[in-house]
């Protein structure tokens, strides 16, 4: 399952580039204060979203911070 997950990510990356749309945080030139942005409206009518794992702000910051 993480083999066929990291191929599906691959061929993701490669349609988005092909579409030349950014792949990352970097190439879509957002700094810290986007992803505090980002991570604010994430949660803006609830204090977290998901299903499985509630996303509170702070982990989404994380998250993004990742990406």
């Amino acid at each position: 399952p993480e083999e066929t997950a990291l191929l599906a990510i691959e061929k993701v990356e490669e349609f988005f580039k092909l579409l030349k749309l950014p792949t990352s945080f970097a190439e879509a030139n957002l700094n810290a204060d986007d992803i505090e942005l980002m991570a604010k409206k994430l949660v803006k009518y609830s204090d977290s979203v998901g299903r499985f794992v509630p996303i509170h702000e702070a982990d989404a910051i994380e998250i993004y911070k990742l990406a």
